[in-house]
């Protein structure tokens, strides 16, 4: 250790005897910094047998009107300029699958009489049930699909 120290004092003493400065000269050059990586967003969408959806963009804070019979869904869509939720109208009982829906989102039932839509995950497992007159929040990202009626 005291070695170390000697040879430390030496390297020292030279460089002011030589007039440069010691401080100004940097041990190890600082790390470069992580190249940034980006993830292309995806835009969320719902694939069904039927054609019985409507679509529209909202801005963020904007009420969301949902008909009587239907169930309104909104997820995110940061794919839209400017970034809205899209909504999605469902009208006709049936399956829906969600592809890209991440994060939460909104769910809007305005269905009648005694129907019920099941959300379900990939595996078939049901995630959630909701019922007329249900507005809630929702996180989406488990979801793969909903049976509606």
């Amino acid at each position: 250790m005291a070695y170390l120290k000697r040879a430390a004092l030496a390297a020292f003493a030279a460089a002011a005897l030589a007039g440069t400065s010691f401080a100004a000269t940097p041990a190890l050059a600082a790390p470069a910094k992580a190249a940034r990586t980006s993830v292309k967003a995806v835009e969320p969408r719902i694939t069904s047998d039927v054609d019985a959806k409507k679509i529209e963009w909202v801005r963020d804070g904007q009420p969301q009107a949902c008909p009587t019979g239907s169930i309104c869904l909104s997820v995110w869509d940061p794919t839209h300029s400017p970034a809205m939720w899209k909504v999605y109208t469902l009208n006709v009982c049936a399956r829906y699958n969600f592809h890209d829906w991440i994060g939460e989102g909104y769910i809007n039932d305005q269905q009648t009489d005694d129907v019920f839509s099941d959300f379900y995950n990939s595996a078939g497992k049901l995630i959630f049930r909701k019922t007329p007159g249900d507005q809630v929040k929702e996180n989406w990202t488990p979801v793969d699909y909903v049976v509606t009626c």
